[in-house]
């Protein structure tokens, strides 16, 4: 790659090469249109019926994908009929912006919630299309536009108003194949941890579920024995307003307890910060969020300073010497657990039952020896750090290709192009 520092011009999207043209969807596609705005008459058939949830960030995603009649789709297909290699766009709601390439072969039918759009064969590639769509320029230029009231959208008019930088075919060539390498490793660390996660919970199954399973028929693993979660833990009385010595955290299903960012910084609102007490968490306290116990809002804090959260959270500690905190976390965020918090959990409302924590301690678990604890939650903790470190690697791919998007797709990095880069 070689970096060029003259012959720019000014575009929407700032300086691109003097040779490179700079041109709306409309004029640079010889298809732009969506799918059908009215519902099907069929839910079942031989033909895929694609709509936007189907529609990933670089991916078509058929896992959850409704299929038609075929006198439906003839109607609907015959209005849009889409090719394999077509770009698939989402352009209504809350995923507007997300893209893929049409990978079927096989016909298919849209609504639409989603527009296909085809590059003119001699000024756009649609591999490179998709990927100025997916960088961040893109995904600025589309989103920005949205209109609506209850649903925000972009009309074809709108999507075809679009400018789009364009290279020369052949540059669009080779930056499509870059960034798709970068796209490949994704596609691959993704497999990944979705090996790495179903190989985790078939252990959780084996180690901790079974055996718990079997204590609840009357029937316990040799060496485990019952205990009640009250007679392993201890609740956390201690509040403060003391911000200054004990910041201010967030507790998430996601992150544990993690620090307060500014999106969700809210002491501001409070009249009086001074009189308004928070729950103090200590390392390796356990933090529970009662509404949404059921759904795993519950972990271990691993902030190695005392820090406060919400006192709407339950915040307790391990005060058994026979008991791991590692084991006992991994017994607590186990599938069989949240059904149990799911039987205990009480409130008129679905979306307001909560697990208060007079009838959290009730909650029987077993455990086996000390060392026995040590060892399994060693075997799950390596799989935790496992996918830790693999989300780490797929965040840091992911930025990369991001960085090198805004370099790529405006030419101030430009490629090399030679006979062994481009086809045909």
């Amino acid at each position: 790659m070689n970096n060029s520092h003259n012959g720019f011009k000014r575009t929407r999207h700032g300086l691109i090469p003097s040779s490179w043209r700079n041109d709306k969807l409309a004029n640079a596609t010889s298809f732009l249109k969506d799918g059908t705005h009215f519902s099907p008459q069929s839910n079942e058939g031989p033909f895929r019926y694609i709509t936007s949830k189907n529609i990933r960030f670089g991916k078509l995603d058929l896992s959850n994908c409704s299929n038609i009649s075929t006198e439906d789709h003839e109607r609907i297909f015959g209005a849009c009929p889409v090719r394999q290699g077509d770009v698939l766009l989402t352009k209504d709601g809350a995923n507007t912006g997300n893209a893929t390439l049409n990978t079927l072969e096989e016909p298919f039918s849209l609504l639409s919630s989603v527009a296909v759009l085809r590059g003119e064969s001699d000024h756009l590639l649609n591999e490179f299309l998709l990927q100025f769509i997916l960088s961040p320029r893109g995904q600025y230029a589309f989103t920005s536009e949205m209109a609506g009231q209850a649903i925000t959208r972009l009309t074809l008019t709108t999507i075809g108003q679009i400018e789009v930088p364009l290279p020369p075919l052949p540059e669009q060539q080779k930056i499509a194949a870059i960034l798709s390498t970068w796209d490949q490793a994704i596609e691959l660390t993704e497999k990944l941890i979705a090996a790495k996660q179903k190989r985790k919970q078939a252990l959780i199954h084996k180690l901790i579920t079974e055996p718990l399973l079997a204590v609840r028929h009357s029937n316990p693993k040799s060496g485990w024995d019952e205990a009640k979660l009250g007679n392993l833990i201890e609740k956390r009385t201690q509040t403060s307003s003391d911000l200054e010595s004990f910041p201010l955290y967030s507790f998430t299903i996601e992150a544990g307890v993690t620090p307060k960012t500014d999106r969700y910084e809210r002491s501001f609102l409070l009249k009086d910060g001074a009189n308004n007490k928070y729950a103090i968490v200590r390392f390796e306290d356990f933090v529970v969020n009662p509404m949404n116990l059921r759904f795993g809002a519950i972990g271990r804090s691993r902030v190695q300073n005392t820090v406060s959260v919400s006192a709407y959270y339950d915040v307790f500690s391990v005060v058994n010497s026979k008991c791991d905190s590692s084991f006992l976390e991994h017994v607590l965020k186990s599938p069989l657990l949240f059904h149990i918090y799911e039987t205990v959990a009480t409130g008129s409302l679905i979306e307001k039952r909560r697990v208060h924590f007079s009838e959290f301690v009730k909650i029987s678990i077993s455990m086996p020896s000390l060392d026995e604890q040590t060892r399994i939650a060693s075997i799950i903790d390596l799989q935790d750090n496992e996918l830790k470190m693999l989300s780490k690697k797929i965040a840091l791919i992911k930025e990369q290709k991001k960085g090198l998007m805004q370099q790529l797709l405006i030419g101030k990095v430009r490629v090399n192009v030679d006979s062994e880069t481009v086809k045909g």
